[in-house]
């Protein structure tokens, strides 16, 4: 009897399959061989920098292998993608990915998909940000509240301008969010980055910006800033006078910074399972929990898959207001 030629091939494609698969097993069983580069899109010093730092110390400890930081600044963090996107998926290199940088995706789809470009591993960090107004500024001297901030806007024709890091930020994507729910007008003021944008707002050039709460938190203090509302969903322990948006009215306004874990697309699982759980156990530890909340983040573990479905439904929603605002890039 001859041999059936689709079995032969059938059979071919299993021990194909199956060789892939030990060999896959094979480098779990001896990774790390060698230092892991932890990419970073943002320069050093920023909140992402620094909670890879703490990550990094703590998984070169546990791994016995460095982890060496690479800062990739640049293009909302999309330069240090590229960077991941010409790695080996080998679990010697990883990245830490945010939200705007995922938001991209809405930008320039054919550079950057992070569905298939990148292999989630965890999400690490929550952080908040709070719409703050310069009260020196005299057109915001009596804005206490979001619904006195939004009837200046609506009293203003040509629309009420406001600060952010540049175009498709999460500060831009929630005052662009928070106009489609009011039916306000907004003048965005794109700056390249935060600090020159808060360098502004402190000087009075611009009155009003939706700041990540690390650079904010200090003027709020001081009171060159006064903090209007935070976008997440209660209120936070850093500023618990300081009501929530839905509180005041402006409700589906939701928007929470994050960060966390990828690696290059078709990292095998056990590499991405040993690292989102080395993950775990480090979140746990009250020493990183102290350091995280020091660097103005919040820890807030979800595994591989969990993390995956979270940047999904995020890239969703925020896709939605690109798309409804009609966002264009710069």
């Amino acid at each position: 009897m001859a041999n059936n030629p689709s079995r032969r091939t059938v059979a071919a494609a299993l021990l194909a399959g199956l060789c892939g698969l030990l060999s896959a097993a094979a480098a779990a069983q001896n990774w790390p061989a060698r230092p892991i580069t932890l990419l970073v899109g943002f320069p050093a010093g920023g909140t992402t920098d620094v909670v890879a730092r703490v990550i990094g110390n703590e998984l070169a400890r546990r791994l016995g292998q460095p982890v060496v930081i690479e800062n990739r600044a640049g293009a909302v963090g999309t330069i240090a993608v590229s960077a991941l996107q010409a790695a080996a998926p080998d679990g010697h290199t990883l990245m830490m990915l945010v939200v705007p940088t995922v938001n991209f995706f809405h930008f320039y789809g054919k550079k950057f998909d992070y569905q298939k470009d990148v292999e989630p591993v965890a999400e690490i960090y929550d952080q908040y940000n709070v719409l703050v107004v310069n009260p020196a500024v005299a057109e915001f001297a009596d804005v206490h509240t979001l619904p006195q901030l939004i009837a200046k806007a609506k009293a203003n024709s040509t629309g009420i301008n406001y600060a952010s890091s540049g175009v498709g930020s999460l500060g831009h994507l929630t005052m662009e969010r928070i106009a489609g729910a009011t039916g306000i007008r907004w003048q965005h003021v794109s700056y390249k980055g935060a600090a020159p944008a808060m360098t502004d707002l402190l000087g009075g050039q611009i009155g009003v910006m939706y700041a990540d709460s690390q650079t904010a938190l200090p003027h709020i203090r001081s009171g060159k800033l006064r903090a209007i509302a935070v976008s997440s969903e209660g209120r936070q322990a850093d500023l618990p006078q300081v009501p929530t948006m839905a509180e005041q009215g402006v409700s589906g306004v939701v928007a929470v910074p994050w960060g966390g874990l990828v690696a290059p697309a078709r990292t095998p699982p056990a590499i991405v399972d040993r690292v989102s759980s080395e993950i775990r156990a480090i979140l746990e530890t009250p020493e990183v929990r102290d350091k995280l909340r020091q660097a103005g983040v919040v820890p807030a573990y979800k595994p591989a898959a969990d993390f995956g479905r979270f940047m999904a439904a995020e890239s969703a929603a925020w896709g939605k207001v690109i798309a409804e605002r009609g966002i264009k890039p710069e």
